[in-house]
């Protein structure tokens, strides 16, 4: 009784497929299991060469605060925050950008100029904010001795 819908072989009434065969032992190998201080570790082939060509972070902390100063520089005009701590940290940024810019163009000297233009363009970037700050100081100080009228 097997339809169209079923295999050769296969009784549906019987409740479904046959069980599958067995499977042969597996050979004999004739000796112990290799021993585990024979392998080389993992690590050792495959990522030796990963340490020297790894990213400057150095130089991609002092872009993303660069880029993040400049940034708040731009909201603090625009939203006038109320609060100082967030004018504050506009300079806070662009002085560690510009630190962690200098690292950064340090550390590409040594590695071959891996993340250079990283470091140079967070410097920039710090610069500018630093500079940048005293004009959103003195926007933030009349503002605030003004009453909010700007």
């Amino acid at each position: 009784m097997s339809g169209p819908d079923f295999p050769p072989g296969v009784d549906p009434s019987a409740g479904g497929y046959p069980a599958p065969p067995s499977a042969d032992p597996p050979p004999e190998t004739g000796g112990p299991p290799p021993s585990l201080d024979a392998l080389p570790a993992p690590h050792e082939e495959r990522y030796a060469d990963a340490l020297p060509n790894a990213g400057n972070v150095p130089a991609f902390a002092s872009l993303v605060l660069g880029a993040g100063g400049v940034l708040l520089c731009f909201l603090v005009i625009v939203f006038r925050p109320d609060s100082a701590a967030v004018v504050l940290a506009i300079p806070v940024a662009g002085v560690l950008a510009v630190v962690f810019g200098g690292v950064g163009l340090s550390r590409s000297k040594a590695r071959g100029g891996a993340g250079r233009d990283m470091a140079m363009g967070g410097c920039l970037l710090g610069i500018v904010t630093v500079f940048a700050a005293f004009p959103v100081f003195f926007v933030d100080a009349v503002s605030n001795w003004s009453g909010g009228g700007l």
